[in-house]
């Protein structure tokens, strides 16, 4: 049995349905001296009393224990979650949950949750056999914090459901059931120097910085600033994903099979999504910075380079402010003062109704649009776009009719 005090990988496995018979075999192919606790989770009728922990030591080598405290994680033992309780697992410390009816208990997604949270790339997860999709909320996160995924092949699983439910994106391995075991073995104990934990010897680090060179003269991407034993925790795990012993094994592997070097690069890209979520930027961003700018663009006015009419205010940042009060004003920066603001940009014939409408009294400047204000007299004025001088004689002429279209408003032809 290995050494309880100290491990520095973690197994997870989550099952429901046809899942005691899949965890009889696994559990039976470990070795005495697996050296990480492994924490199992099956699907129960949690009004009947549980017997599945009897069940598996018939089968393993290593004990097997019913989490009824809290308590602390042991290398080389298996941890059985009781039914009807969900499960949480803190530093090295696994504890029991009771809520309310809801989702199936122990839930796969919170167990696997809350290990990615402490283990990150040390957490090995392992979805088996089940209905339902139980699990692939879990696995997403494992894969996020850069554990490793492994799915039992749904070809040979009793209920495929669940190892179907997972992105194929999240999972790294998908190997048959009496395969799981060894590769559990050779993840958390295997080559390259124990996965990356333990320091390389001098003949490895030569090996793999020749391989890491070959990589980026072949695919032009450069992993030498990675952190060694991150490189190599990946690399282990495509070696043990395809198969091989070694890395040289590994090398022949790629040499047979070129598309596995795309796998491999995209295993090694470390993931930096979250950065650009963060909150506290994109407040600074909405509070600070975007008003701002909006400011700027209200003093310096609408451009006219392309003598199209300017932009409307519903094309503009409505999301960062209100144009409630404002909405003629900024719509009539195009226009000159004295004229009506336009329905639309484009000509359209008037309808019967709209030309037997009497036409509405004329008001002056529509930046005010009071009727206290008189129409502009000066004799000729320019829009905010520059756009060529306009007559207002049509808009002295009368208060009640407003100055034609064709007199007032700045075109392509005008501009």
């Amino acid at each position: 049995m290995a050494d309880g005090k100290s491990f520095s990988h973690l197994v997870v496995i989550g099952s429901s349905a046809g899942g005691i018979d899949a965890l009889s075999t696994l559990v039976a192919t470990l070795p005495a001296d697996f050296p990480a606790p492994l924490v199992l989770a099956q699907h129960l009728d949690p009004t009947r009393p549980s017997h599945l922990a009897e069940i598996l030591a018939r089968r393993s080598t290593l004990p097997v224990r019913t989490v009824v405290d809290p308590e602390p994680l042991e290398a080389g033992v298996v941890f059985v979650v009781p039914s009807n309780h969900y499960v949480s697992i803190d530093d090295h410390m696994i504890e029991l949950q009771v809520e309310g009816a809801g989702r199936p208990k122990p839930s796969i997604d919170r167990l696997l949750g809350t290990a990615a949270e402490g283990y990150g790339e040390r957490l090995i997860a392992v979805i088996l056999t089940g209905m339902g999709s139980d699990g692939a909320a879990g696995a997403r996160a494992v894969n996020q914090a850069g554990g490793t995924v492994i799915i039992q092949n749904p070809a040979t699983a009793s209920f495929p459901a669940m190892p179907q439910s997972l992105a194929p994106t999240t999972v790294d391995i998908v190997a048959d059931l009496e395969r799981i075991g060894p590769i559990l073995h050779d993840l958390v104990r295997g080559g390259l120097a124990n996965g990356g934990d333990a320091p390389a010897r001098e003949d490895e680090e030569r090996e793999l910085g020749d391989f890491l060179a070959q990589l980026r003269e072949r695919n032009g991407v450069d992993f030498s600033s990675y952190k060694e034993p991150t490189i190599r925790r990946r690399l282990q795990r495509r070696i043990v994903a395809v198969g091989a012993q070694d890395l040289r094994g590994y090398r022949a592997y790629l040499d047979a099979h070129p598309e596995e070097y795309q796998q491999l690069i995209a295993s090694f890209l470390i993931k930096v999504t979250a950065f650009f979520r963060d909150p506290e930027l994109f407040a600074y961003l909405r509070e600070t910075i975007l008003p701002d700018l909006i400011a700027q663009a209200d003093r310096r006015g609408p451009s006219c380079a392309s003598g199209r009419p300017a932009a409307r205010p519903a094309r503009r940042p409505t999301r960062w402010r209100s144009w409630s009060a404002r909405s003629w004003a900024d719509g009539c920066r195009s226009t000159p003062c004295g004229s009506s603001p336009p329905t639309s940009t484009r000509r359209r014939s008037p309808s019967p109704a709209a030309a037997s409408t009497p036409p509405r009294p004329w008001t002056g400047c529509p930046r005010t649009w009071s009727p206290a204000i008189s129409p502009r007299t000066t004799a000729s004025t320019r829009c905010a776009r520059r756009c060529a001088p306009w007559s207002s004689s049509a808009s002295t002429t009368s208060a009640s009719a407003p100055p034609s279209r064709e007199s007032t408003w700045c075109s392509a032809a005008t501009c």
